[in-house]
C-alpha cells in the first residue's frame, strides 16, 4: 500500500487531484508503480492513511466518530465514521480543500483554481501569502510566521489568529454536516504550538455542538504508519479468503 496526494480514478486507472504533482495523474504512472511492486499494490489518499493510523494507534483508539484534519503544505481530511474510514461514492470524501472557504490575505484566486479555495487560502502557503503581503520581510516559511507569533509578533499573531479563524470555520462545516465526536489536527500547521488552542477559542463562538480538539501525536510517520496498519489488515483479509474451510 502506498500513501499519495490525491485518490484514485478507477474509470482511467489513475490518481487524480494531486495537487499539482507533475505526471502523478497520468495513468503511466500508476501503470509504472504496478509494474514494479506487483498487481495488487493499492494506492491510498495520504491524509486517509493518516487517519487510519490515528485509528489504529492514535487518539481515534478511543472514538468511533472522529475527523483528522491535516493542514499543512496541503489541506485534507480522512473522516471516520462508525469505526470506518469513509470515502464516498468517488473517493473524494474529506477533500476539503476545494471547500469554498477563503479569507484573510492569504488567498490567491490562480492557485484556488489549481489547488481549491480553502488550500490555496489555510495551506503554508497561504500562511507565507498573508505575512509576505503584510510586510514580513527575509525569508518567510510558515514556521518563521508561526514561531515569531509565539515571540509577540503582532504582524504574525494577526496572521495566525486569521488561519485558525479560517481553520475554526471548516471546522464547523465538517460539525454541522457529520457530528464528530473529535477532530485531530495533524501536519505541520496542525501541530504548531498553540494552535489547536486558538482554534478551539474560534471555534467555540460558532459551532453548534462542541468537538473534542486534539493534535495527533504521532508525527510525520503518519501516513506510512497508516499504510502498514491497513496493509496489514488487507493483507490478513485476504489471507482468511483462502484458507481452507474447517470441517465441523
Amino acid at each position: 500500500m502506498i500513501g499519495s496526494p490525491g485518490v484514485y480514478d478507477p474509470r482511467r486507472n489513475a490518481m487524480k487531484l494531486t495537487g499539482g504533482l507533475r505526471g502523478w495523474d497520468r495513468p503511466a504512472a500508476l501503470a509504472g508503480l504496478r509494474e514494479a511492486f506487483g498487481p495488487s499494490l493499492v494506492m491510498e489518499n495520504d491524509v486517509d492513511a493518516a487517519a487510519l493510523a490515528e485509528r489504529a494507534l492514535g487518539h481515534g483508539r478511543e472514538v468511533d466518530h472522529f475527523a483528522f484534519v491535516h493542514i499543512g503544505t496541503g489541506i485534507g481530511m480522512g473522516l471516520v465514521l462508525g469505526g470506518q474510514l469513509l470515502r464516498g461514492a468517488h473517493g473524494v470524501a474529506g477533500e476539503i480543500a476545494f471547500m469554498p472557504l477563503s479569507g484573510g490575505a492569504g488567498t490567491d484566486e490562480h492557485e484556488a483554481r489549481k489547488r481549491g479555495t480553502l488550500e490555496a487560502s489555510a495551506s503554508a502557503s497561504g500562511v507565507v501569502r498573508a505575512a509576505r503581503r503584510g510586510g514580513m520581510r527575509g525569508p518567510v516559511s510558515a514556521r518563521r510566521v508561526f514561531e515569531a507569533a509565539s515571540g509577540g509578533d503582532q504582524l504574525a499573531v494577526t496572521v495566525v489568529a486569521e488561519e485558525a479563524r479560517l481553520i475554526a470555520k471548516t471546522i464547523c462545516a465538517v460539525v454541522t454536516v457529520v457530528d464528530p465526536d473529535l477532530i485531530v489536527l495533524g501536519g505541520g500547521i496542525g501541530r504548531a504550538p498553540g494552535f489547536a488552542e486558538a482554534v478551539t477559542r474560534e471555534l467555540e463562538g460558532i459551532t453548534p455542538v462542541m468537538p473534542a480538539i486534539r493534535v495527533s501525536a504521532l508525527g510525520t510517520d503518519a501516513v506510512v504508519d497508516g499504510c502498514l496498519a491497513a496493509g496489514t489488515e488487507l493483507a490478513w483479509g485476504r489471507v482468511m479468503t483462502v484458507l481452507p474451510t474447517a470441517q465441523p
